[in-house]
């Protein structure tokens, strides 16, 4: 372990991990320096109800914002004896978003470096071995573009700018390694010149505009290094006039917050070509991709000089087909624009990116476009779960799930691509078994963990947003009434690291993030009112179907099951961290929790549980009166004890009903409920997760199974038979008569029905962390035919090309055969398929026997 010290509200301490070399804390010969440039405006600081009346302002994004700076830097390689060198390492950080090129050659793929972390108490530098990039030359030329980034761009629901500063900055050590052993270190310092960019702005949600008529983007894009002079003074055939440079200037900065980048940078993934362009209504040109993601559109074009090129970004068509922006908010435009010079030109945004499906194009023609692109970003990470079955609408609800995972694993793990790009805590938590099954999310998600324990306070709180910017934590405790944290959301700390540990098999992650458990339920301990974590502010079970249409009912919902959630989430945080104890061996601890945990549960049944298995928050003051059943004035539902299914549900999950028969009743109001609905779903974020289990283990299978093969909304189907490509944030995004409305149309959240279809569907469940024991047990009934399921087992390599290791890999397949007629000996009968690695044992389990078996392939017929 290693402690940082001299950074600003320090009360932490990070492990480094050994990915890729020793991470031991670099000392910088370099030192930070800033371009010329005016100070960055800062946008004034809303109110929650000043940001609402804001967005209807329609006040002009682009009024304040800078252009992105080019810096450069020209230096000799040969050492005293005329030696070049045969190796040679940039260390790099900037404040903002920054390319490296290097004798005008990009350095590697990744975008958007140093990516988002809240700089105050730690920032990633980057390492380009560039050996490859410098042969056979005596003179390098670095060139850096830099943009706002999270530095100075706005963040957040409100749009604040300068959360971190407000001038451009770069820091580089250039280390060289010479012939005889020999090296030197060349460092940033005031010989770097700046200049404007051609990038005229950019901002992560407005948009970037670039002028490819610029001198710098003419010298920028020189194919050659002999192109390049000593900083635009050389002479030139094409007789475009220079960029004015500046020397940069050095500033000082804590270095103690620089810390090398743990896990592979943001960058291109995927490319997907125009699919087609659409002849709207209104007739404008509207170019779709086929499927919602995220990233940035590549255009070529052949346009006059002066030709400005307008790029708007949607993620779904309104209900007459014509383009629709359907985020709306402060700085939400994802607008591009590109200034011709003239000729054949290809533009791509740096420093941006977007959440879209549909991309609206103005102020060219259709016929001059050669070229047009969507290039998607994320972090790259493996996939190592594949699930597919006879069903085509259940496999696009999987490829939707997919689709929206990988667009929100960008630095962190964002809610969404386009209106809020954040780590909002809740989203991950609640997807993370889904996720992890998927993908290999070990780094990814083990580096989210670490900014997690750094941005907990002092007190023990984590916030509901990490990394915790500024602006973010300022809006969330005046919304909130003084808190940054919330029952289902800051339990992530808990509830992830053990959802890790059962997939991936490493306690490792629980041992690097129990101190922070500890300290986050002493915080809840005392903040919490006789066993109940109520009183205060929580999300609830954020986003109920049936409060959503409702004026104000977002919030109607968070009033109605904040109490409620935040006491039963506090019981299930209690027993996941007693698990957590007994894995590593802390018994005394485990104990103790075992112990706490029945004092919450006792609290939680007489606060909120009446005799008749309603729930409701005045069921105490109820059974205080004599009226347990809650049919005075003052208690029950006419005081707001709105009966909604999230609420029983996390109720039972949360263990708090011990008596068989208040759990029966409970159980027969919620299936009740649903019934009612017409097999529709009425859960949000708190609860949606644990719905479809709590039913099928309790006996009611078909009524799961009911609920996710369900098209009427709200329900999983129901988005795909409108279209949904990816996971819609609103249950009914879409409304039934096609009414189109403001929502975010990729949040992975919902997603989490993937962990519920992998193992009844599917037909694998781990028996013990990693997969070392499995149960094979498909639901023949489930009412699908046919079903395929395959998951590398934890540490096997996947090839390039994605495939996972036969030899490492669990898969289980299975067809029914309908043998005809009528007859129980004509029904339909089965055949399972099961491939168990080695290392891995097995428990198969069929219609009417089961089977325990070591490695081996295996066919059953039944």
């Amino acid at each position: 372990m290693v402690t940082i010290t001299g950074v600003k509200n320090t009360y932490f301490s990070l492990l480094f991990w050994k990915m890729g070399g020793n991470m031991e804390k670099r000392v910088w010969t370099g030192q930070w320096i800033e371009p010329v440039q005016e100070p960055a405006y800062r946008e004034p600081e809303l109110t929650f109800e000043e940001m609402v009346a804001a967005e209807q302002s329609g006040a002009p994004s682009e009024a304040h914002l800078k252009c992105a700076q080019h810096l450069r830097r020209v230096a000799e390689l040969t050492d005293d004896k005329g030696e070049l060198p045969v190796k040679a390492v940039i260390y790099a950080c900037a404040h903002g978003v920054y390319d490296l090129y290097i004798n005008g050659e990009k350095a590697d793929p990744r975008v958007l470096a140093p990516e988002t972390t809240n700089y105050d108490r730690l920032i990633w530098y980057q390492t380009y071995d560039i050996s490859d990039l410098i042969l056979e030359s005596s003179r390098l030329y670095v060139d850096v573009l830099l943009g706002d980034g999270w530095w100075i761009g706005r963040l957040g629901m409100g749009g604040s700018s300068c959360n971190y500063g407000d001038h451009l900055g770069f820091l580089m050590d250039l280390e060289l390694t010479y012939p005889d052993g020999s090296s030197r270190v060349i460092g940033s310092d005031e010989q770097f010149l700046s200049c404007e960019s051609f990038i005229r702005y950019s901002d992560l949600y407005i948009g970037e505009m670039q002028d490819g008529a610029c001198p710098d983007a003419e010298m920028f894009f020189r194919s050659s290094p002999e192109a390049y002079g000593t900083a635009g003074n050389d002479e030139r055939s094409n007789q475009v006039p220079d960029p004015v440079w500046s020397p940069c200037r050095v500033v000082s900065y804590d270095m103690e917050t620089l810390t090398p980048q743990p896990i592979p940078g943001i960058r291109a993934v995927k490319e997907i070509p125009v699919v087609s362009y659409i002849d709207n209504p209104k007739g404008e040109l509207v170019a779709d991709f086929g499927q919602v993601l995220a990233g940035v559109v590549r255009i070529r074009v052949k346009a006059a000089a002066g030709t400005l090129i307008t790029l708007e970004h949607g993620e779904v068509l309104d209900r007459e087909g014509n383009y629709y922006s359907n985020i709306k908010g402060l700085y939400k435009d994802q607008k591009d624009r590109f200034l011709c010079r003239g000729g054949e030109q290809e533009f791509t945004p740096h420093f941006t990116y977007h959440g879209f499906r549909y991309v609206r194009i103005s102020g060219i023609a259709k016929d001059e476009i050669l070229e047009l692109t969507a290039v998607c970003y994320a972090t790259p990470f493996a996939q190592i779960g594949f699930f597919e079955t006879d069903n085509d609408m259940i496999n696009a609800l999987q490829t939707a799930i997919q689709n929206s995972t990988i667009s929100n694993m960008i630095s962190v793990p964002t809610d969404c691509p386009q209106r809020e790009k954040l780590g909002w805590t809740g989203d991950i938590n609640i997807f993370t078994r889904t996720g992890a099954f998927l993908y290999d999310l070990r780094d990814f998600l083990g580096t989210w963990l670490w900014q997690v324990r750094v941005d907990q306070l002092p007190d023990g709180e984590i916030p509901v947003v990490v990394p915790n910017h500024p602006c973010q934590e300022k809006m969330q405790r005046g919304m909130s009434g003084g808190t940054n944290s919330s029952a289902a959301w800051s339990d992530c700390c808990i509830f992830m690291p053990l959802a890790m540990y059962h997939s991936y098999g490493d306690p490792q992650v629980l041992i690097d993030n129990y101190d922070t458990m500890e300290r986050w339920l002493s915080y809840v301990e005392k903040q919490a009112h006789g066993y109940l974590w109520n009183g205060r502010f929580h999300f609830g079970d954020w986003l109920i179907p049936s409060l959503r249409e409702e004026p104000d009912g977002v919030m109607k919902g968070v009033m109605a099951t904040s109490d409620i959630t935040g006491s039963c989430y506090y019981a299930m945080a209690v027993s996941a961290m007693a698990q957590v104890c007994q894995i590593l061996g802390k018994e005394e601890r485990a104990l103790y929790y075992e112990a706490l945990l029945e004092q919450i549960r006792t609290a939680i049944q007489a606060a909120y549980v009446y005799e008749d298995g309603r729930v409701g928050v005045h069921a105490a003051a109820c059974r205080a009166q004599g009226t347990d059943l809650g049919r005075t004035p003052d208690c029950g539902p006419d005081a707001g004890d709105l009966q909604l299914q999230g609420l029983y549900v996390i109720m039972l999950k949360s263990g708090a009903v011990t008596d068989p028969t208040v759990k029966q009743r409970m159980l027969d109001r919620l299936v009740t409920m649903i019934r009612e609905s017409g097999y529709t779903l009425d859960c949000g974020f708190s609860s949606i997760g644990f719905l479809l289990d709590l039913l099928y283990d309790n006996g009611y299978q078909d009524v799961a199974f009911r609920l996710l093969f369900s098209t009427k909304a709200p329900s999983w189907l129901y988005m795909i038979q409108n279209g949904a490509t990816t996971i819609w944030e609103n249950w009914r995004a879409i409304l039934e008569d096609g009414t189109v409305t403001d929502s975010s149309y990729n949040h992975y959240a919902y997603g989490c029905v993937g962990d519920f279809m992998y193992r009844h569907i599917g037909g694998l469940q781990g028996l013990e962390p990693g997969f070392a024991r499995v149960r094979i047990a498909p639901d023949f009934d489930c009412g699908i035919r046919r079903s395929s399921l395959s998951r590398v087992i934890p540490g096997a390599p996947v090839s390039p090309d994605g495939q996972p290791d036969p030899e490492r890999t669990i898969r289980c397949s299975w067809e029914l055969q309908d043998a005809g007629g009528d007859t129980p000996e004509k029904a339909p009968h089965g055949t399972l398929k099961v491939q168990i690695p080695a290392g891995v044992t097995a428990q198969i389990v069929l219609p009417d026997e089961t089977f325990e078996v070591p490695a081996g392939a295996y066919e059953y017929r039944f």
